[in-house]
């Protein structure tokens, strides 16, 4: 092997490493602070990309209503002169209704290439004893409505 034919073989290899690295510390996954909420119960969902990225496209969210997002915030640190990044786009949600749901990947572009997170799956029930009590507490009964009514 000549030379030119192993500075060649070496820039390959230092580029397939470069691209391999590249690859790896992009990471976009998907987390929900609840998989299993009440009707109306709010909770966050949130997309981590480490690295940079644009073109953030949400899955379709229509079995929730949406309180509160996109909210973005950016982390960066530098440690032994390594220098890693990660930006979070989160929502805080309430399902519509009872069921199960599959929250679809959101995507990415990064490092020239659309990334996609994971599925999130969320089961949505009729309401908790305890929420249901507290509810009840808050609101006034039917006889306490009549007796102000009458005052």
């Amino acid at each position: 092997m000549t030379i030119d034919e192993m500075k060649k073989t070496i820039n390959i290899l230092f580029c397939l490493v470069a691209f391999v690295n590249v690859a790896l510390a992009q990471k976009f996954s998907a987390s929900a602070s609840r998989t299993r909420v009440a009707v109306g119960e709010a909770f966050q969902i949130s997309y981590v990309l480490n690295g940079n990225g644009t073109d953030f496209r949400a899955p379709s969210l229509n079995d929730f209503n949406v309180y509160s997002g996109p909210n973005q915030s950016t982390s960066m640190s530098i440690v032994n002169g390594n220098m890693s990044q990660s930006v979070t786009l989160s929502y805080v949600l309430a399902a519509k209704k009872e069921g199960k749901y599959t929250i679809g990947p959101a995507t990415v572009n990064s490092g020239g290439a659309s990334v996609q997170s994971n599925s999130l799956i969320i089961e949505v029930v009729k309401g908790n004893p305890g929420n249901q009590n507290n509810n009840q507490n808050n609101q006034p009964s039917q006889n306490q409505s009549a007796s102000n009514e009458n005052t």
